[in-house]
């Protein structure tokens, strides 16, 4: 235990003293409190309501309109257009002059002609038929063929005798209050965050380790170490510092990060009417999501050193780590589909809740988007433990017996040729 130790602190020290460990996780916190302040000021002010903005007297706007109803289908139509729009004037014209002002719509983007005639039929709308320079006027032009959908409801009613409160009701729109049973928006979105971050943890940090292990070699250091502790208890030191760094960086950007959207997304925040918040993480959702953090990066760890171990040259790395990083690659993307697909099995995600190299993916996201029975969430980490000491147990062995090779890269399928 005491081997363990000293090669877990000389690991741990020597690699959160570096400095790119403190530019990268500065960097990322800066890129953090910006991301939540950029959103927090596109969403409108604290209180989570966004006042609507400033009309420009109509003389000063920026786009004019030329609008033609020959017909009287919608009296009064320019005035209440005028009203209801922030940056276009609407300027009354008959049928006759349209072909008058057609060359400067085709020549000023700012500029279109809306013509209103009447409805074909009894029950049906006006028609409306629009001139505008190019397709980046059409938005605009759908936002006006709204207004006088309005605005003829609303002559209609009126002339019906149908009261004004009655006839608000038109243009008015429900915001249902709703009861998630299953994901929410805020849970969906986190547990993809959290599942990506698990990958990102994965891949960098243990090719962080097969690199150190590589680097080792190269300099001899490891012949210095194999002489005073045993190489699976570097294997075990050299782990366990190396998760412990990536968890307490991870740590720091987690809270970076809920400071931040606290501090910058105003209260009631929501994303296309589906209000996101950080309900879903419970305290024993967080937990669990912190387990599965430390098992899923021991068990790929302990792949990555071995695969470092292989090599002579930093050179060689990269090819070294291809089954390390095959294996974490594609239980990430598995894992990613069972999440991201709608209407995804339960007996698929199930499977892959309990495969070890897939669960540290799939599991957190799922504590934080659906009520888990206490055994299969027991029964996933039982499998998962169950792999890392097995995996630990064949790490061990091919570790001591490759630590100290030297020359070419020992090739896969001759690992178990050495003698441990």
């Amino acid at each position: 235990m005491k081997d363990i130790l000293t090669v877990f602190r000389f690991t741990f020290l020597t690699s959160i003293r570096k400095k790119s460990f403190a530019i990268i996780t500065i960097l990322f916190m800066l890129i953090l409190v910006a991301g939540f302040a950029i959103v927090g000021a596109l969403s409108g002010s604290g209180d989570g309501s966004s006042a609507p903005p400033a009309a420009t007297p109509v003389g000063q706007r920026a786009n004019t309109c030329w609008f033609a109803d020959d017909s009287g289908v919608l009296p009064g139509a320019v005035d209440a257009l005028n009203q209801a729009s922030t940056d276009t004037q609407f300027v009354a014209i008959t049928g006759a002059d349209v072909a008058s002002y057609q060359d400067q719509v085709k020549s000023d983007a700012t500029k279109s002609i809306v013509v209103v005639s009447p409805p074909a039929a009894d029950g049906q709308l006006p028609g409306v038929k629009a001139y505008i320079s190019d397709f980046s006027g059409a938005t605009q032009i759908a936002t006006i063929t709204d207004q006088i959908r309005t605005l003829y409801i609303d002559a209609r009613m009126t002339a019906a005798n149908v009261p004004s409160d009655v006839s608000a009701l038109t243009n008015m729109s429900i915001n249902p209050d709703i009861t998630f049973f299953g994901k929410s928006l805020g849970g969906y979105i986190i547990g993809i965050v959290v599942t990506m971050i698990m990958f990102f943890a994965i891949y960098f940090y243990g090719y962080i380790v097969a690199s150190s292990v590589a680097s080792e070699k190269t300099s001899r250091v490891m012949e210095t170490l194999v002489v005073a502790v045993k190489p699976s208890r570097i294997l075990i030191g050299k782990c366990v510092a190396m998760g412990l760094q990536g968890l307490l960086q991870i740590c720091i950007w987690l809270i970076t990060g809920a400071l931040a959207y606290r501090a910058f997304i105003p209260a009631g925040f929501a994303i296309g009417g589906m209000p996101l918040s950080l309900s879903a993480f419970t305290v024993p959702s967080a937990l669990l999501t912190i387990v599965y953090f430390v098992l899923g990066f021991a068990l790929f760890a302990m792949i990555s050193s071995v695969c470092g171990s292989t090599v002579s040259r930093a050179e060689e790395l990269q090819m070294a780590m291809m089954p390390s990083m095959l294996i974490s690659i594609v239980s990430f993307y598995v894992a990613y589909l069972a999440i991201v697909i709608p209407g995804t099995s339960t007996s698929f995600k199930n499977v892959v809740s309990y495969i070890p190299f897939t669960a540290p993916f799939v599991m957190p996201s799922r504590l934080l988007n659906e009520t888990l029975p206490a055994g299969e969430v027991a029964l996933s980490l039982l499998f998962l433990v169950a792999m890392i000491v097995l995996v630990a147990a064949l790490s061990s062995r091919v570790y001591t017996a490759s630590v100290l090779h030297y020359g070419e890269r020992i090739k896969l399928r001759n690992l178990w040729k050495l003698k441990a």
